[in-house]
């Protein structure tokens, strides 16, 4: 649990650099559409001459007056949008659909899913050592995961296993674990 926290804190720490760009980027958008989209607005139409502003003027300007005037009604809709998001997160198909995101998104991905793999591979570790017998690991680890989709492919090769298959085997072309991870069972498996 210590190395799991160490682990997640380390991730957390990764995401809080672009977190904060990406709200500073927000906060410098919408003061560009309060504040400097309008005067341009007024400087144009004080120029006069009757010029035509082009398209992507026109819909700045066209942002920057839904914003100015309904703010109200965009903090409630993402007020809702967050209240009902969390409850969503908080169903089967909410939690099945946060980890696929969180295994499949472009830069957070690949973060999760080393981290899954970690997890997997420390808690069966540690159980084996132990002298747990290899079918009650997958169950106790597939537990302590947390992701469904780990969790599921688990379930899965413990029927293989059950079966007589390795659990290197079992893994393999599962779209759910990193490929090393069947390599590094084989090799263990192999050596004993």
């Amino acid at each position: 649990q210590e190395k799991d926290a160490e682990l997640l804190s380390k991730v957390k720490g990764a995401m809080v650099y672009p977190l904060v760009v990406l709200v500073v980027m927000g906060a410098v958008v919408a003061f560009m559409l309060i504040k400097v989209v309008p005067q341009v607005e007024q400087l144009y139409a004080g120029l006069g001459g009757g010029a035509d502003l082009p398209l992507i003027t026109k819909i700045l300007i066209g942002f920057s007056k839904i914003l100015i005037n309904f703010w109200y009604i965009i903090l409630a809709v993402i007020g809702l949008a967050i209240f009902f998001g969390t409850r969503w997160a908080r169903t089967a198909g909410g939690k099945t659909g946060i980890d696929r995101i969180k295994m499949s998104a472009p830069l957070i991905g690949p973060l999760f899913m080393k981290m899954y793999m970690a997890r997997f591979a420390r808690t069966g570790t540690t159980l084996v050592a132990s002298g747990v017998p290899l079918i009650q690991m997958l169950e106790i680890t597939s537990d302590s995961i947390d992701n469904v989709h780990i969790e599921a492919s688990l379930h899965r090769a413990i029927e293989k296993v059950k079966g007589g298959k390795a659990l290197s085997e079992s893994i393999e072309h599962d779209p759910n674990f990193l490929p090393l991870v069947p390599d590094m069972l084989r090799i263990g498996e192999q050596s004993g």
